[in-house]
């Protein structure tokens, strides 16, 4: 099974990307950071991993919303992507968003997407 839930806070709002395809696509995007927590004591250390989302269908709507600072949990499959870098093959992963939900908002009087419903899944339908 192929399927991985992230919980962090987002670390930009989201972007709407154009997939320059005849039927008009576009995909929503954003990043979420998790934390680890390795060692105890002196030896205690915190390291942040980044994790890039993407959202298709009728999810982007609310996927829209997510602005910088609020804390999100996202799920469904990962996949890579790979390309030609500057230094050779580059791979990159990300979490086919498949259901979001809202946990909390850190401005809390952006009241718009709050009226949603904290828990958005895919519609059938969608392109993957």
């Amino acid at each position: 099974m192929n399927h991985l839930t992230i919980i962090g806070f987002v670390g930009g709002n989201a972007e709407v990307i154009d997939l320059k395809q005849q039927d008009g696509s576009t995909v929503t995007t954003f990043s979420v950071a998790t934390k680890e927590v390795r060692g105890t004591g002196e030896a205690r250390k915190e390291y942040t991993t980044w994790h890039k989302v993407a959202v298709y269908g009728g999810l982007q709507k609310f996927a829209a919303t997510i602005e910088k600072g609020d804390l999100v949990a996202a799920s469904g499959p990962i996949y890579t992507q790979s390309f030609a870098g500057k230094n050779g093959k580059v791979e990159t992963y990300a979490v086919r968003a498949n259901n979001l939900e809202m946990l909390k908002r850190k401005n809390a009087s952006t009241t718009d997407a709050q009226d949603e419903a904290a828990s958005t899944e895919a519609v059938e339908g969608a392109p993957w």
